[in-house]
């Protein structure tokens, strides 16, 4: 049986005879994206309760389902605004409940075991020790007690583009050089979440994945048809090096691997580790968000040594719930850095600003 992720893939794509099933939701998605419109359209007129958290918030999402790199745009501006002395806190979704209080997923306490949040909480955690990541199944009540406890300048929402409860500041909207605008329309028929118009409500858009020797500016002046006010950022991720999971870190150049991965967009894994240098012997993609077994682990490092690789490797989303059967079998996560550029300047000055407000309140 295909797996549905693969099955959406095939119809987004409109591939072989899955182009028909496409054509045949088409008039559901226009129903989901008319909805959707409705919503945003509601909130912006005020109808509805929306929650304030009492410190500026800024959301870093997207209009299009799947990995587009929210999370590592969202370190990245931490990180920044850290080393520009701002108190910073994050709030992200937590997966693994779909009830109960938020947590403090920063805590050491927190970082395993059965009460553990999911994957992308505990990446923010792990890569983030300057700041405070708060994770619960709903994200407004994760921003109030986060602007409670931590009492940050600045909450960083990842992927808060559609969570509209929430009253934001700034909305910085991610989106993949590649198709900016999903692939295939609206859900159920396409990857995105909203119709494109949705992205007139950008105060920034941060255009991510660009290939190396290509140029978005033509990307930029398009989306100036949605917002002529946006700022427009520019990145792509560069592999930096192979960390081990006991500590350290190797050269990925020339090294054979057998891959793994359980994110949104697992052809970009493949194509950061070629880049990277590494030899990949093998490729096993998995659902967004697996949890894996340790059968699955074990499985993975017979193969390995039938393929002869040299390393297990895996993303740094999927690393860091692997927990000790991940430290046993030496699996190794691939590092990488945004080269950011653009009006990231522009963008920062003004977040600050946002907090030099909310100082002077």
């Amino acid at each position: 049986m295909r797996r549905p992720d693969r099955i959406h893939a095939a119809i987004a794509a409109r591939r072989g005879g899955w182009r028909l099933a496409g054509a045949a939701l088409c008039p559901v998605a226009a129903l989901y994206g008319l909805a959707a419109a409705l919503r945003r359209r509601a909130s912006a007129m005020g109808l509805g309760r929306r929650i304030r958290a009492g410190v500026p918030v800024v959301s870093i999402g997207n209009i299009e389902m799947g990995g587009i790199g929210k999370t590592p745009v969202t370190i990245w501006l931490a990180r920044r605004l850290v080393t520009e002395g701002f108190r910073v806190a994050v709030v992200a979704r937590d997966l693994n409940r779909r009830a109960g209080e938020p947590l403090n997923a920063s805590l050491p306490s927190r970082s395993s075991g059965a009460g553990a949040p999911s994957d992308e909480a505990l990446m923010l955690a792990s890569d983030l020790p300057g700041c405070s990541v708060y994770a619960g199944p709903d994200k407004a009540a994760a921003a109030l007690r986060a602007a409670s406890e931590a009492k940050p300048d600045i909450l960083l929402v990842d992927d808060g583009f559609q969570h509209l409860k929430l009253h934001r500041d700034m909305d910085v909207v991610v989106l993949d050089f590649e198709h900016p605008l999903g692939r295939g329309g609206v859900l159920p028929a396409g990857t995105l979440r909203e119709f494109p118009s949705a992205l007139a409500a950008a105060d920034c858009f941060w255009v991510n994945r660009v290939p190396s020797g290509r140029t978005p500016e033509w990307l930029a002046r398009s989306l100036a048809l949605f917002s002529q006010r946006a700022s427009v950022v520019n990145s792509r991720p560069v592999p930096v090096a192979l960390e081990m999971p006991g500590g350290g870190s190797v050269d990925p150049r020339g090294l054979r691997v057998l891959a793994f991965c359980g994110i949104g967009s697992p052809g970009s894994f493949r194509g950061t580790l070629a880049e990277a240098g590494c030899d990949v012997a093998g490729f096993l993609d998995f659902p967004d968000h697996h949890v894996y077994s340790l059968s699955e682990l074990v499985g993975m490092e017979e193969r390995r040594k039938e393929l002869k690789a040299d390393l297990l490797v895996t993303t740094r989303k999927d690393a860091v719930k692997l927990g000790t059967p991940g430290i046993r079998l030496n699996i190794c996560s691939l590092r990488i850095e945004l080269e950011v550029w653009g009006e990231a300047d522009r963008l920062l000055a003004e977040i600050a600003a946002l907090a030099g407000r909310s100082g002077g309140s």
